[in-house]
C-alpha cells in the first residue's frame, strides 16, 4: 500500500512539531535564562556597591533606584497591562484561554519591567518572570508557524519548562512543573515528551555549551542554586521522620499565612490604588520595611533572591533569625509583586520552606539541617503550587537522592492539607485538566 505524499508530509510536519522546535525552543529559553540569571543580580549588585561607596547617602541612593525602577515599570504596563505583577499567573491564563498565545511584545516588555523592579532593589523571585518570557517566546513560533491551538499549548509549556531549567538547572523537575502548574496539579502525559526535550535541550545549553561561548566565563552559574548540599545517607529513624513530618506541618501553616496576606495585599493595593501609581507606592512601603527594620543587612531583603535563598537552602548552618527574616523579605516581596511590580514566588517560596526547616531544626536542637530545609522546600512548593510531584523531583535534583523520603514527606502532607489554597487568582476552573 503505497502512502501519499500529503501523508508524509503531515507525518513529518507533526514529527518536527513535536521534537524538533521543543528541542530549539529549549536552546533559546536556556539562553534567556543565562542572560536574566546574569544580567539582573548584578546590576543590583552595582546598584549596592554604588549605595555602600558613602555610607551617608546609602539609604538615600537606594530609595531612589527603587523609586525609578517602580515608575519605569508603571509605564511599561501602560504599554501592556499583562507585564505586571506574578508571572506565572498570566503564564497559567495565558495557556488557557488563548492556547498559550502572547502579545508579540510581551517577552521583551516581561523582561524590560522584571530587570527594573529586581534589578533596581525591589524583592521577588526570578523563576515565574522567566517563565513567562519563555511562554512569550514560543508564542512567536506558533504565530510565526500558525500552528494550531493543541500545538501552541505544547510550544507554550517547552518555553515554560526551558527557561526554569536553565535557571535551577533541573530538567526533568522544570517539565513535570510545568504540566502540573498549568493544570493545578495534574499531568497530561501526550505532553510530557517535547516538554522534557526541550528542558534537557535548556539545561544542556546552560550547563555545558554556554561555558565555550564568548565570555562564557561570567555565565558559569545560570542556575538558581550555584551549590549543591552533599547528597549524604538520610539516617533512617523514627527520630527523623518524626522531625520531617512536624516540619512538613509548620512549613504548610505558614504556606497558608504567606498566601491569604499576599492575596490580600494583592486585592487591597489593586482596589485602592487602581488606575494609579501602584509599583511606586509598593516600593515605597518596601523602602519603609527594608530602612526601619533591616537597615544592616539589607541586601537580605530586597533585590532578586537567588543568592539568600542558596544560603538559605544548602548551608549546614544555622541561620540567625529565621523568621524575622522571612518575616521581612515576605512583606518586601508582597509590596514588590502584589502592588504590580515584575516578579515571581517561586524563590520566595523555596525561601519560606527553607526557613520553616531551619526554624525547626533550631527548636529541635537537630544538627542535620539539610533534611528539614528540604522537606520544608517541598511542602513550601506543594503549599503555594500545588505542584506535588515537581516539587519532590526538583528537591532530589537539587539535594540528591537520598533526601527523596524527606522531600515526599512534605509534598504529602502539604497537598493533603493545603491543596485547596491557590495564590493564583481567578483560576479555579483550570485545576482539571480539559
Amino acid at each position: 500500500m503505497s502512502v501519499s505524499k500529503a501523508t508524509i508530509d503531515k507525518y513529518l510536519r507533526n514529527y518536527s512539531i513535536l521534537l524538533l522546535l521543543p528541542i530549539a525552543i529549549g536552546f533559546i529559553c536556556g539562553l534567556e535564562a543565562i542572560f536574566i540569571r546574569t544580567i539582573i543580580p548584578l546590576t543590583f549588585g552595582r546598584v549596592m556597591d554604588l549605595a555602600g561607596i558613602n555610607k551617608s547617602l546609602t539609604i538615600p541612593i537606594i530609595f531612589v533606584f527603587l523609586l525609578a525602577g517602580a515608575y519605569i515599570t508603571w509605564l511599561l504596563s501602560r504599554r501592556l497591562r499583562e507585564i505586571s505583577g506574578v508571572g506565572l499567573n498570566v503564564t497559567i491564563e495565558s495557556y488557557h484561554s488563548r492556547a498559550g498565545m502572547m502579545p508579540s511584545t510581551f517577552a521583551p516588555l516581561k523582561f524590560l519591567a522584571t530587570f527594573f523592579t529586581l534589578g533596581l532593589g525591589g524583592s521577588g523571585g526570578l523563576v515565574g518572570p522567566a517563565a513567562a518570557i519563555g511562554q512569550g517566546t514560543a508564542s512567536y513560533f506558533s504565530k510565526w508557524l500558525k500552528l494550531p491551538q493543541d500545538r501552541s499549548r505544547i510550544l507554550a509549556l517547552c518555553g515554560i519548562a526551558g527557561c526554569i531549567s536553565g535557571l535551577l538547572h533541573t530538567p526533568f523537575g522544570a517539565a513535570v512543573f510545568a504540566l502540573e502548574v498549568c493544570y493545578m496539579g495534574a499531568i497530561v502525559y501526550e505532553d510530557f515528551v517535547p516538554v522534557l526535550l526541550s528542558s534537557i535541550s535548556a539545561y544542556i545549553m546552560t550547563a555545558r555549551i554556554a561555558r565555550v561561548l564568548p565570555f562564557g566565563d561570567l555565565l558559569q552559574q545560570p542556575h538558581l542554586f550555584r551549590t549543591i548540599v552533599h547528597d549524604t545517607a538520610f539516617p533512617w529513624s523514627l527520630d527523623y521522620l518524626a522531625y520531617c513530618i512536624i516540619a512538613a506541618l509548620f512549613t504548610t501553616l505558614l504556606v497558608i499565612v504567606f498566601i491569604k496576606a499576599f492575596l490580600f495585599i494583592q486585592e487591597s493595593s489593586g482596589r485602592i490604588f487602581k488606575g494609579r501609581y501602584r509599583p511606586v507606592v509598593g516600593a515605597i512601603l518596601v523602602a519603609l520595611v527594608a530602612f526601619l527594620f533591616f537597615r544592616k543587612r539589607l541586601g537580605d531583603v530586597l533585590g532578586e533572591l537567588s543568592e539568600l535563598v542558596e544560603r538559605c537552602a544548602t548551608s549546614e548552618e544555622l541561620i540567625d533569625a529565621p523568621i524575622a527574616l522571612l518575616a521581612g523579605r515576605s512583606a518586601t516581596t508582597f509590596f514588590t509583586v502584589g502592588f504590580g511590580g515584575s516578579g515571581g514566588l517561586f524563590a520566595p517560596t523555596v525561601l519560606v520552606g527553607s526557613l520553616s526547616g531551619i526554624t525547626i531544626a533550631r527548636l529541635l536542637g537537630i544538627n542535620n539541617v539539610g533534611i528539614l530545609v528540604t522537606t520544608g522546600i517541598s511542602a513550601a512548593l506543594v503549599g503555594v503550587m500545588n505542584v506535588p510531584m515537581a516539587a519532590v523531583i526538583i528537591a532530589v535534583e537539587i539535594f540528591g537522592v537520598s533526601f527523596i523520603i524527606p522531600a515526599a514527606i512534605g509534598s504529602m502532607i502539604a497537598f493533603l492539607l493545603a491543596k485547596n489554597w491557590v495564590i493564583y487568582p481567578n483560576i479555579q476552573r483550570y485545576r482539571e485538566p480539559e
